[in-house]
């Protein structure tokens, strides 16, 4: 998928993570990470691990925690594959990526994490100050569960619409049908 991006003029992945900055019209300064969350969901990080895997995954962390402390941006956006929490009755919280990822992210003020894989739309607010979103219900949906962590879930397919100004990012949930189920709003 890398590779393709030499040849697609529609695709676009220049690594397997990465970091893209842009400044909106008001100059505010918006930093969005991408992670490969494949080996940070699997494996807790040692970083006296051998094992070639892991020891990329503790080299993608590092990097994580450097890039988000050396930006001064204004919203700090950060997107993986893998959710941290999910009320997706298959795909729950995963412990692994809560324990090498979470306090990365809460040490350096990321504001919202975007994530898929969990078949259905979420906002959830876990302890601390960031705010996980899961748009993974482009097509097939699953059945979620109750959670005091969940503003709202919904098991229908759909996306997220995000948009992104000085003072707010608003997410909404928007059904197939183009019907907007829950807005979320996030004040920096």
């Amino acid at each position: 998928q890398v590779s393709y991006t030499n040849h697609s003029d529609r695709w676009y992945l220049p690594s397997t993570y990465y970091f893209e900055e842009f400044l909106l019209e008001d100059s505010t300064h918006v930093l969005f990470v991408f992670m490969d969350t494949n080996p940070l969901s699997e494996h807790r990080i040692d970083s006296t691990a051998t094992d070639p895997e892991i020891k990329e995954a503790a080299v993608q962390l590092k990097w994580l925690n450097e890039t988000l402390s050396q930006s001064q941006a204004d919203w700090k956006i950060v997107i993986g594959h893998h959710p941290l929490y999910s009320v997706d009755n298959k795909h729950r919280n995963n412990p692994v990526m809560i324990d090498n990822v979470q306090h990365v992210l809460e040490q350096h003020q990321v504001h919202a994490y975007f994530s898929g894989h969990a078949h259905s739309l979420q906002h959830l607010k876990p302890a601390g100050t960031v705010e996980y979103f899961i748009s993974g219900s482009g097509s097939k949906t699953r059945n979620i569960h109750a959670s005091p962590i969940a503003m709202a879930a919904e098991s229908v397919p759909g996306f997220i619409a995000v948009s992104l100004t000085n003072e707010s990012l608003t997410a909404q949930f928007v059904d197939f049908k183009g019907e907007s189920h829950h807005e979320a709003i996030i004040y920096r």
